[in-house]
This record gives C-alpha cells, sequence and structure tokens, in this order.
C-alpha cells in the first residue's frame, strides 16, 4: 500500500509520558491547524475588530468551517496559474482593514513576492500564512507576517498537533483533545496490518472516527502522545527522504512529459507534487487498483471557485513522503506512463 495516513510505530512509544515542552518553544500551541486558525482570528476579531476575511479562490473547505464559525464576510480574490494571488484582481477587492490569508499549496509556493505586494498596497495589511502543507517553510521562514500557522499529522506520523508564530499575544488552548485517541489507536494498528489479524476496516474506522472529531475540536491543545513523537522526529531525515523522491518523481514525470502544477526549489520540502490530468479519476482509479492511494486536493463541498473548481475536476497528489523510496516512486510513474499510453 502506498498513500493513506501514517503509520505509528510501537517501538516509538517507550517512555511516552516524557517531557517535550521544551522542543515546542516559541509556539502556541493546538490540536490541529484548524483550531489553530480558528484562535487566531477569536484574536483578530477581538482586538483588531475585523470583519471581513480575504481568501484565495482554492482551499480546504475546513478553512471555510472555521471561518464561518465566527461569523466573518468572507471575499474571494483569484490565483494565477501558480497559485499566487492575481494582482489587479487582488488590489480591486482588497479594502483597508480587511485581513489576508495566504495559502503555501503543497511546500511548493512562492509566498514572499505575495507578501510584499499586500505590504505595497497596504503597509499595515494583517496576514495569515497558512503553511499547514508546509511545515519546513513554517519553521525555517520568516516573511514578517502577523500569524504563521501549520499542522503535524499530514507530514508525520503524529496524530495531533497545530502550531502558530506569532508576535502577538495569544493564549494556548487548555482542554484535551478527543480526536487523537483515534487517530494514534488507528495508526498503530494500520501498522500492523500485514499480520493479517484483523481486516482493514477496523483501523479505517478508528481514523474515521477521529476525523469525524476534527472540525469540532476547536479549544483543545496537542496531546502529551504527539508533543513526545514529535519530539521523536528525525525532522532531517524526512526532509532529506521527501526531496530525494521528488526530484527523482519529478524527473521521471518530465521524461514522460507530464508537467507538475508546481516545482520544488532547492529549499522547498513538498507534500505532495500535484499534477493535472484530463482524465484524473481515471487514472486515480488505475492506482487504487494497484494501492496508491493518491489524495486530490479539495473537493469543493457545493463551494464554486474558479481555480478550486479547475483542481477538484483535474488535480492530483503525487506522493512523495518519507514512507517510500526510488521502488515506490517508479511504480507511480510506471501507471502514469501505461494509462497515458492508452488515452
Amino acid at each position: 500500500m502506498i498513500g493513506g495516513e501514517f503509520e505509528i510505530q510501537i517501538n516509538n512509544l517507550d517512555d511516552v509520558n516524557s517531557s517535550s515542552e521544551k522542543i515546542l518553544d516559541g509556539f502556541y500551541v493546538f490540536s490541529s491547524g484548524r483550531a489553530a486558525l480558528y484562535h487566531i482570528l477569536i484574536y483578530l476579531k477581538s482586538n483588531k475588530n475585523i470583519k471581513n476575511i480575504m481568501l484565495p479562490d482554492y482551499l480546504c473547505p475546513s478553512i471555510i468551517k472555521t471561518v464561518n464559525e465566527l461569523d466573518l464576510n468572507i471575499i474571494f480574490f483569484p490565483l494565477n496559474k501558480q497559485l499566487q494571488l492575481e494582482e489587479n484582481k487582488f488590489t480591486s477587492l482588497y479594502n483597508k482593514g480587511d485581513i489576508v490569508l495566504l495559502i503555501n499549496y503543497f511546500g511548493l509556493t512562492k509566498m514572499i513576492g505575495q507578501i510584499d505586494f499586500i505590504k505595497s498596497i497596504d503597509p499595515d495589511a494583517i496576514i495569515i500564512e497558512d503553511q499547514v502543507q508546509a511545515f519546513y517553510s513554517f519553521l525555517n521562514t520568516d516573511h514578517g507576517v502577523d500569524f504563521k500557522f501549520s499542522s503535524l499529522r499530514k507530514t508525520f506520523a503524529i496524530p495531533d498537533g497545530g502550531l502558530i508564530q506569532t508576535r502577538h499575544p495569544l493564549t494556548n488552548a487548555g482542554n484535551k483533545c478527543t480526536f487523537s485517541q483515534y487517530k494514534f489507536a488507528g495508526g498503530i494498528l494500520k501498522s500492523l496490518r500485514n499480520l493479517n489479524i484483523f481486516n482493514d476496516d477496523v483501523y479505517l474506522d478508528l481514523l474515521e472516527k477521529g476525523e469525524h472529531l476534527v472540525d469540532t475540536d476547536l479549544f483543545s491543545s496537542m496531546s502529551e502522545t504527539s508533543k513526545h513523537l514529535y519530539a521523536l522526529t528525525d525532522f532531517t531525515l524526512i526532509q532529506n527522504v521527501r526531496k530525494k523522491n521528488s526530484d527523482y518523481l519529478i524527473n521521471g514525470l518530465n521524461d514522460l512529459g507530464i508537467s507538475t502544477i508546481l516545482k520544488p526549489d532547492i529549499d522547498d520540502v513538498a507534500l505532495f507534487i500535484p499534477i493535472l490530468i484530463n482524465d484524473r479519476n481515471r487514472v486515480r482509479q488505475k492506482m487504487f487498483e494497484h494501492q496508491i492511494y493518491c489524495p486530490v486536493h479539495w473537493p469543493l463541498e457545493g463551494l464554486n471557485l474558479v481555480t478550486g473548481n479547475l483542481m477538484q475536476e483535474h488535480e492530483l497528489s503525487l506522493i512523495v513522503d518519507q514512507r517510500y523510496g526510488t521502488k515506490e516512486m517508479d511504480l507511480i510513474l510506471s501507471i502514469l506512463e501505461n494509462v497515458k499510453n492508452v488515452v
């Protein structure tokens, strides 16, 4: 199997309650990226009297749900082919005092030019960087924005955790995370699936139960288990594996004549490598038949957005994460080649 949520290895669970607070110094800590965004918006609504938030027209529906919890007016701005704000149209939509949320898509979006442009319009603009798909950029870059936040569970074998960096005085959440136990248990069972002593539905049900709780778990902190797993994570090793897989996959795609939507620069660490395919669902089904589960970013769930519609119909996120190597990259490429040859 290639893809799906991360397995959690039992050999990482020794001394699971050990203190790891020091590694999270400098961050405000929450249960998820959604909870992190929610608390950023609470602060801004209470302290800055904001009413409008500008969002890109390609985004995860969970952002909309989070914004709607706070009854803010949403203004969508269009993106160009590089998934960056379209400057002329953005200027016509922006009003002083609006919050602007920018997304680092797949960890591959160029952020600083967009930020500089917004600041050229309004030096006091309040900008939030969504680095949920770009943990390494979240850690290693400082664009001088008001807030940036990220999530852990999409990038690492960590069942929960959302982090914020800001100069503003926030308050960490105090409640216990409700979904972590299900993600944690599901991740452990998934790591044991090759023993063939239970059906896949057993761990999938646990993971899905946890997923249903994420949207409503907005007042919780990162679990102690996840803090421990965070402390044990070899971020440098994971970064190097992701870069190696990304380079290998992109070279293979070039040989097949398949273009990527965005390409990594030398410092970028991709969450996925996104491509556009005319017959995406057919290609994805062929991958399913080989137990390759490449996700789609994102289902629109009733929204009508120009870039979002295009991506919902044609985007496929190719897996390059740290669980895999050149063997798995070759399998992905071989399926793309075979499907391409019969179109």
